[in-house]
């Protein structure tokens, strides 16, 4: 009774909109702050994936978008500070030149391999050596204006291109300069021949680095898009390969064994001695071409024995080799769809980054874009232009801004630049969508049709529902001591 005598003031009815306010507060368009509100059951991650899941192209796309989002608002949380590292990395002539000293460095590798004969580069001519100083000194020079771009040593050392660039690096450094100084140090020979032995394992190490420096030519790749998408296709159906040739065993293994029992005592033992020569010859005679000889001979000794051979090809040749065919073909499709999607979240990341650090878009510097900000913001030429790059219609982005703050809340960074990917024209609608459009109608409608009977209730002299009018005495408390 007490809080119906509470609402039953005009003070109460004028907070009305107050209350459907906070309300949306819980209906947000844009999903904010919603790892804080899931269970902690289900923030955890799980360790184990399904064995397709990496080639399924919507999963890795929205991978790929949810951890640019995070690097964007990271990035622009923590600042960027740019130096003259970064503004020499990010030079288009110094990749011009990086490019050209690596296509340069693979075909010096084809001459040297060809008139170089020493083991050692300060054994060979000159020329060898001069070239070979040249490229040392560039490639190191590289590696530490890379190193020094970066604001804090854990991020070069998260970069997997740096690392690598840095391996070879190490490795040129040891075949060009510390492999010979250990040469030179060394005696040439005494009495016990300890000298020696030490200098033939200092001419093994060269020879191995000799063969390693061909791993240069992998960074070739990071310059040829589509070169990429092919290795990083290989990369990312290595799991599910990895089940399709297991399948491929378990189906040669319960084969080989039937034609061991089967062909004792019969001219075809000589092809199935024992379980490893059986699963050898299936392997290579009829899962590899030309079959046609190998079943006839099986056939004309034992009829079954042939239908096992007919069926074996069937199963391992004609479906696994054809569904690993298929797996490679699909995990290349999803990488070109992961590449094409990490493209245009580089140029989002770019353009919204100009844009919010750049024009001083957050100007009370919380974080955060408000709705005021926002406005202030699309009313820009540059930043029209901008979304414009990105497939943003500016005249959809004012009207969505009442979507976007809907709420009454600010937008962090992370959640900016998710929904202007959400916004963006080329955009596809999918079931899910519909059925989030679904819910959030109904919701609506639910809330509308509580909201009404309320009303009708109270009109009628019934009062009103216990959940309303707990909703009202919280929000006059917070009136009453404002």
């Amino acid at each position: 009774n007490s809080v119906r005598s509470q609402v039953d003031s005009p003070l109460a009815f004028n907070s009305l909109s107050t209350v459907a306010k906070n309300r949306r507060k819980h209906m947000s368009w844009i999903h904010k702050n919603q790892q804080a509100d899931l269970p902690r059951s289900v923030k955890g991650t799980r360790n184990t994936q399904p064995v397709f899941s990496q080639l399924h192209a919507q999963f890795a796309t929205d991978r790929v978008r949810q951890q640019a989002i995070q690097e964007f608002d990271n990035t622009l949380v923590e600042g960027t500070t740019e130096t003259i590292w970064t503004r020499m990395v990010q030079h288009g002539m110094f990749e011009r030149i990086s490019l050209l000293m690596i296509y340069l460095n693979a075909l010096w590798l084809a001459i040297d391999i060809e008139y170089n004969d020493a083991d050692v580069v300060w054994q060979a001519e000159p020329l060898f050596i001069a070239v070979e100083v040249v490229f040392v000194f560039y490639f190191v020079g590289e590696a530490v204006v890379r190193y020094m771009s970066y604001s804090a040593s854990w991020k070069a050392v998260r970069d997997p291109w740096f690392i690598f660039d840095m391996l070879l690096v190490v490795m040129m450094l040891l075949e060009t300069w510390i492999v010979p100084m250990f040469l030179l140090v060394l005696p040439e020979s005494d009495d016990s021949g300890g000298s020696l032995g030490r200098t033939v394992s200092v001419l093994r190490v060269a020879r191995v680095l000799r063969v390693l420096r061909t791993a240069r030519i992998v960074r070739v790749a990071r310059y040829m898009p589509e070169l990429l998408i092919l290795i990083k296709g290989l990369m990312v159906a290595a799991r599910s390969v990895f089940f399709t040739l297991v399948l491929l065993l378990l189906i040669t293994y319960v084969f080989s064994i039937a034609f061991t029992r089967l062909s004792e005592g019969t001219g075809l033992e000589e092809h199935f001695p024992s379980m490893p020569s059986a699963l050898l010859t299936l392997v290579v005679k009829s899962v590899m071409p030309d079959r046609e000889i190998f079943f006839r001979e099986v056939a004309s000794q034992s009829w079954f024995m042939g239908a096992l051979v007919l069926i074996f090809i069937l199963i391992g040749s004609l479906i696994v080799l054809n569904m690993l065919v298929g797996i490679l073909v699909e995990a290349v499709q999803t990488v070109a769809t992961m590449e094409h999607e990490q493209i245009r979240v580089d140029l989002a990341k770019n353009v919204l980054w100009q844009l919010i650090a750049k024009t001083s878009a957050d100007q009370n510097k919380d974080n955060k874009i408000s709705e005021e900000e926002f406005l202030k913001l699309i009313e820009r030429d540059d930043a029209s232009e901008a979304l414009l790059m990105l497939g943003v219609d500016m005249y959809a982005a004012k009207e969505y801004s009442k979507l976007l703050f809907e709420d009454g809340e600010p937008l962090t960074f992370g959640e900016f630049m998710d929904a202007m990917l959400t916004l963006r024209g080329s955009n596809q609608t999918t079931v899910k969508d519909i059925v989030n459009l679904r819910k959030f109608t109904a919701d609506e409608f639910s809330q509308l049709h509580a909201v009404l009977l309320d009303v009708c209730r109270f009109l009628a002299g019934q009062g009103m529902s216990e959940k309303l009018a707990q909703d009202l005495s919280h929000e006059m408390a917070s009136l009453q001591k404002e």
